[in-house]
């Protein structure tokens, strides 16, 4: 008896529910169908319970390109190819908190094209004060080092300012 109890009281920590009357279900911001009742693993949930996200939406992009709030969340992976020089991913207003955007190097080996990532006009890309890239000047520009697998995750402060949660590889200042 002591011993199921026991697994009951573990087990009902990661139990979560949430009461809603609906939820809109999308597939690239196209509306598939309505849930009424749901039940899934992995669920975040905003702090309004407004916004459920299941899963991380990833997408290859191989040019340049301005992310939006709407897109918090997302993978980029930079697919370019040859020799089409640096491509730019443009960072919304940092003013929104806990927007958060992960890049990733996925070309080819060999392929002479870099990354870089773009705050908003004088927005600023901090990292631990310790590092190399203790935090760059307003509006300067992140660049990947240039090999497939680097990669960093940024998240916004609600203010002026992106902190690298992750990164993998080397970065510099491409001011």
């Amino acid at each position: 008896m002591i011993k199921r109890l026991g697994l009951l009281v573990i087990a009902s920590l990661f139990v979560f529910s949430t009461a809603f009357a609906s939820v809109s279900i999308k597939k690239d911001g196209v509306e598939q169908g309505v849930a009424t009742a749901i039940n899934v693993q992995g669920l975040e949930v905003s702090d309004d319970g407004s916004t459920f996200v299941i899963g991380e939406e990833i997408e290859a992009s191989a040019t340049a390109d301005t992310l939006t709030v709407a897109e918090s969340g997302k993978t980029i992976v930079c697919t370019a190819t040859g020799s089409m020089g640096v491509v730019t991913y443009t960072l919304p207003a940092a003013s929104t908190a806990n927007l958060k955007y992960t890049f990733v190097d996925g070309r080819i080996s060999g392929a002479s094209a870099s990354m870089q990532i773009d705050p908003d006009g004088t927005d600023r890309i901090i990292y631990n004060q310790t590092a190399v890239i203790a935090g760059l000047a307003a509006g300067d520009k992140l660049k990947s080092g240039g090999v497939t697998g680097d990669c960093v995750t940024l998240i916004s402060d609600g203010t002026t300012s992106w902190y690298i949660k992750d990164m993998r590889g080397t970065w510099t200042d491409n001011n």
